[in-house]
């Protein structure tokens, strides 16, 4: 069974990986797992950060508009803030940069309570729910209406990643490239 699969691959993964991987004349950051292929150098966020890959899993519910704006943004495409707070009061974020982020700046990033547009429902989820500009969930499966108006969880790796594939594989390529790296002379640093 798949599920299976995947719990293999995660406790090998994260037998690997309690910490971040450095190479050998790498500087530690203990933001990033640095390895190596024979194509390019490959930065992966620790596993604290793995959320952004796992979105664009194949079994994930992200809706295919939120996939396509993650498969086009870069880093500098996010915004950390605490903006999109409906449902999560004060919880720091980041998101992709969208109109509701923009129509706050636009207007001086006045609190909560006090935004453009709050409480203005931008779309429904499947059970007939709203959603609410500024509201916490991302667009996922069973939501309509402005999509790209929603809260889109987006991490600093959001460039690296650009194809959708099953979680397996996802955990299977971590894992190995965990191991390579580990093999290659990195070293593992404690988080």
């Amino acid at each position: 069974m798949p599920h299976c699969k995947i719990g293999v691959e995660l406790d090998r993964l994260f037998h690997l990986l309690d910490g971040c991987v450095v190479l050998p004349g790498e500087e530690q950051t203990c933001a990033v797992l640095t390895v190596q292929d024979e194509r390019e150098r490959v930065n992966l966020q620790c596993p604290s950060d793995f959320g952004q890959r796992f979105v664009m899993s194949a079994e994930a519910p992200a809706l295919p508009p939120y996939r396509d704006l993650l498969t086009t943004a870069d880093a500098t495409s996010t915004v950390y803030s605490s903006l999109f707070d409906v449902g999560w009061p004060d919880a720091p974020h980041r998101t992709l940069r969208n109109s509701t982020f923009e129509m706050w700046e636009a207007a001086g990033r006045p609190p909560s309570g006090e935004r453009p547009g709050e409480g203005e429902t931008i779309g429904t989820w499947s059970d007939g729910g709203i959603i609410t500009r500024y509201g916490s969930a991302s667009p996922r499966l069973g939501a309509t209406g402005d999509i790209e108006a929603m809260s889109m969880w987006a991490g600093q790796s959001v460039g690296l990643v650009d194809d959708v594939r099953p979680a397996a594989e996802i955990v299977r390529q971590l894992a190995d490239e965990a191991a390579a790296a580990l093999k290659a002379g990195g070293r593992l640093v404690r988080a």
